[in-house]
């Protein structure tokens, strides 16, 4: 099998933690190919499980816990059969085993959960230390981040304040959103969990894709910030391992939809994913449908070991394991901690939304990472790792990265 040991100390520039690159907010959105939800605020806080809202009256959300047993919320706890036969069809549609449900009484819906997280963001998300507000699926409840300790109260009673009740909410202690970019190795062919170089800084590549809304279209995926200019296309230039190595350029950057004012919250830019797109140039060798592994999760060892072969796509629910792999950390497994997060770039006035948290290291460079469920030699991918709040990195789903750079084939 073989083993390449990647260098940890192969470029000696500043390490930096938020973005490789910055513009002004974009003034209109670029054509995107692809239809967009209207407004943020139509499930904007529970995207990826509209189908049991609408087959499941009183449904107040849904994780899986420690022992991969679907637990989900209903104000009606006597609805709990009709409920099992809906989320058993949910889970074996996303390929993952139809367990019993364990049903625990909810005090509130998903609807009018959603109708305060839209609220509860117009008047919290980038102000006094705010950085996420989310629907936590585990709680019942909405849940907000706030970097300083001593914002805790006054956003709890900002949020009240709304008419949202006391026991619908959680505002919790986590760090700022960071992008994570620095810069390490060369290895051929080109695949997933590679470090990439555009400028002077790095990133990691997600994916190969063959072909975008089914034309043939070589390309990678990578994160939006890991551009010249995040949002809108300009021609970025990639190299792998850095750019001062022979036969080193792998590819330009020819898609990256600009963050869009309109539907947003007033005074932001909004996308769903922090993706983007680059097309290889003619004679780069490159494989479809792989995923470098490294040695162990969760050891930061990033000396590749075997590669894992991307069979599909799956959204994440709350409580699920993922992985992902990253040119800084390496391989990690963790609980997805929450989905459908608002969540605020730190510094910036870029808000992303619909996206998910999981547990995890994540160092500078990991940015564009791919974050799948695997086993030994298979991987469905999930999403692209774009953050890091300190204990836990975050991503964008794989639906929303397809939802503005078009369908991806993966292999």
């Amino acid at each position: 099998m073989r083993r390449i040991r990647v260098k940890t100390s192969f470029l000696t520039l500043a390490a930096l933690v938020f973005f490789a690159a910055c513009s002004d907010a974009p003034q209109s959105p670029a054509p995107i190919g692809v239809d967009r939800p209207a407004t943020p605020s139509v499930l904007a806080g529970a995207r990826g499980q509209e189908e049991l809202v609408r087959q499941i009256p009183g449904f107040g959300g849904m994780f899986i816990d420690e022992n991969g047993t679907p637990n989900v919320y209903l104000t009606d706890i006597e609805n709990a059969l009709d409920a099992e036969m809906d989320v058993a069809s949910f889970m074996r549609d996303r390929g993952f085993d139809a367990l019993p449900i364990k049903a625990h009484r909810a005090n509130f819906t998903i609807p009018q959960l959603d109708e305060w997280f839209t609220e509860t963001a117009k008047s919290t998300l980038g102000h006094d230390g705010v950085v996420a507000v989310d629907i936590d699926d585990r709680s019942n409840r909405l849940s907000i981040g706030v970097v300083d300790p001593s914002q805790v109260e006054m956003i709890r009673d900002r949020v009240l304040g709304l008419g949202i009740p006391q026991e619908a909410l959680d505002v919790t202690v986590t760090g700022p959103i960071q992008t994570a970019v620095t810069l390490q190795d060369g290895v051929r062919p080109v695949q997933g969990g590679l470090q990439i170089n555009f400028g002077f800084f790095a990133c990691t590549l997600g994916f190969n894709v063959s072909a975008v809304d089914g034309v043939a279209e070589p390309s990678f995926i990578t994160n939006s910030h890991c551009t010249d200019v995040q949002g809108g296309t300009e021609d970025t230039r990639y190299f792998q391992p850095v750019f001062f190595v022979a036969n080193s350029f792998i590819g330009r950057e020819v898609a990256d939809p600009t963050y869009d004012p309109i539907d947003c919250f007033d005074g932001f830019v909004c996308r769903y994913s922090d993706a983007a797109r680059v097309r290889y140039d003619r004679g780069v060798s490159y494989t479809l449908g792989k995923i470098y592994r490294t040695t162990a999760p969760n050891n930061f060892d990033i000396t590749i070991d075997g590669e894992w072969s991307l069979v599909t796509k799956r959204r994440a629910v709350v409580g699920q394991t993922v992985s992902k792999v990253g040119r800084t950390t390496g391989w990690s497994e963790g609980a997805v901690l929450a989905t459908g997060v608002a969540t605020l770039q730190s510094g910036t006035n870029i808000v992303i939304l619909d996206q998910s948290f999981a547990d995890g290291p994540v160092g500078g460079g990991d940015s564009g990472s791919p974050v799948m469920f695997t086993d030994d030699d298979h991987a469905a991918l999930t999403g692209i790792l774009w953050g890091s709040g300190g204990s836990f990195y975050v991503f964008s789903p794989i639906a929303n990265v397809e939802m503005e750079l078009g369908r991806l084939t993966i292999k």
